[in-house]
Formats: C-alpha cells, structure tokens, sequence
C-alpha cells in the first residue's frame, strides 16, 4: 500500500455559489476532465437534488502503471464551501481509500483549493512522487476552467507554479 497526497490552489472570479454548484455537479466531471474521469452517474440522489452516492470509472496513472478503476463515491458537502467524495471500500477486506475534498474561500477572487488523500494498492516498485500533486493540479485546472466557461468570466488566475495553479504532493 501507497499512500498519495496532492494539493492544489487556484483562484477565479465566479462567485462561491457558482463554483459550489460546478464542483457538486459530479456528473458532469467527464467532460471537464476526461483525460482522467471517465465516466460518473449519479446513484443516489438527496431530497433537495444534490448527489449522495456516485459510481465512477477513473483513469489512473502512477509511474509506468496505468488502469481504469472503478469507483463507488460517497458525497457530502457544505454550501457554498466544502464538496467532498470519499470512496465506499467494496468490502471489509478492502484496505484503499481515496478522498477528494474541494474547499471554497470566499474572494475577491474565489479560492478553490482541491485535497486528494489515498491508500492504494500499489507495487512497491512503482514510483509514486508527485502522482498526487499532479492529478490535484489537473483536477484544479479543469475545475477553472468550467467554472470560468460557465460563468462567462474572462478569465481564472491562479498563485504558484503553473499558469493555472500551484499544487504540492507528497
């Protein structure tokens, strides 16, 4: 077992309810991000709409290794601030996690900050640093855009290292 870590930071002009309903709005993670998110649907929904549970098929590169995986996803969230998707484990003997949790502060500009935490079964041999920043730092960048298409805003801005956001990964 591996674990990843990765994090990202971006900022954008759209308002934080406009970036709250981008980054709930799972289902369509496919079409922003399909290099990786292959494909989500919604399996359970909340009273008012909002996605509970997601089956998604993710497309996942560590060092040489790459593979579709097949995800159940747990949703919870906070208006307005946090959306988080924690994977539901296949069984008791399943000892893999992933969690990603988008945080939304308030601007001007809006700061989307994404946090990607897992424990994957991994070979040892299979280099791993940097798998997390990176796939952070993707996730961020697709995030901007779409909030940035959607919103009809000019443009996104980000602090750091990358034209679009900064990230860290261990």
């Amino acid at each position: 077992m591996k674990d990843l870590r990765g994090q990202a930071t971006g900022t954008v002009s759209a308002d934080p309810e406009r970036c709250f309903d981008v980054l709930l709005a799972v289902d369509r993670y496919p079409a922003a991000y399909p290099e990786v998110i292959r494909h989500v649907e919604v399996v359970k929904r909340g009273r008012n709409g909002s996605p509970l549970i997601a089956r998604a098929t993710v497309h996942l590169t560590i060092g040489p290794l790459q593979r579709d995986v097949e995800l159940l996803m747990k949703m919870s969230s906070e208006p307005n601030r946090i959306v988080r998707l924690t994977r539901i484990p296949d069984d008791r003997s399943d000892h893999e996690r992933l969690s990603l949790t988008w945080q939304i502060t308030p601007g001007p500009p809006t700061r989307l900050t994404v946090r990607l935490r897992a424990r994957l079964d991994v070979p040892r041999m299979i280099p791993t640093n940097g798998a997390g920043g990176s796939l952070a730092r993707g996730l961020l960048e697709a995030a901007l855009r779409t909030v940035e298409n959607q919103s009809g805003y000019a443009a996104a801005t980000a602090r750091g290292s990358s034209a679009m956001a900064s990230a860290r990964s261990s």
